[in-house]
């Protein structure tokens, strides 16, 4: 099998890539003092920290793509650490929104640093024409999933299309 792209299956190659890359974050967190937090943590309080309108759990699992229980999970253990509170959304009691502590924001600040240290090792890789052919092609990737998942029976499996062994 080729690795440059030409006889590789584009689902294997962004999947073992997604991989790799995940591991060379893990990696780079540890050597950062930082791997106290999951690449979603990490993910979820940049989220927070950016993201102008408060947050629910639900729009979490929309926007990074995970599944309820992962982001309950989730919520749950950066709560209990003291990284974040879930405060009652006034109107509507069954919903909380998410709001990063303190702690959370000094958290968040210095694994920011690190994602964006390790990001311009990544990214140097890679000629600026290349990052945007890249990114032009992710986005229309994930235009395409997205598009497919509403659809009928893509839709029907979805939820558990990440449950398996």
């Amino acid at each position: 099998m080729s690795w440059d792209g030409t006889e590789v299956p584009i689902g294997y190659l962004i999947a073992t890539t997604s991989r790799a890359l995940k591991h060379y974050f893990f990696v780079f967190r540890r050597q950062m003092d930082l791997d106290e937090f999951s690449f979603p943590a990490g993910q979820l309080m940049m989220l927070l920290e950016q993201e102008p309108a408060p947050m629910c759990q639900r729009d979490i699992e929309k926007a990074l793509h995970m599944s309820k229980s992962s982001v309950t999970g989730l919520v749950k253990a950066l709560e209990r650490e003291g990284y974040l509170s879930r405060n009652p959304v006034p109107g509507d009691a069954r919903l909380k929104r998410l709001v990063l502590t303190e702690k959370g924001h000094r958290a968040n600040r210095l694994c920011e640093q690190s994602f964006q240290e390790g990001e311009r090792n990544v990214a140097d890789v890679l000629t600026e024409q290349e990052r945007r052919e890249l990114q032009r092609i992710c986005g229309k990737l994930q235009n395409f999933v997205q598009d497919r998942l509403k659809e009928g029976s893509y839709a029907e499996n979805a939820d558990g299309a990440d449950k398996r062994i």
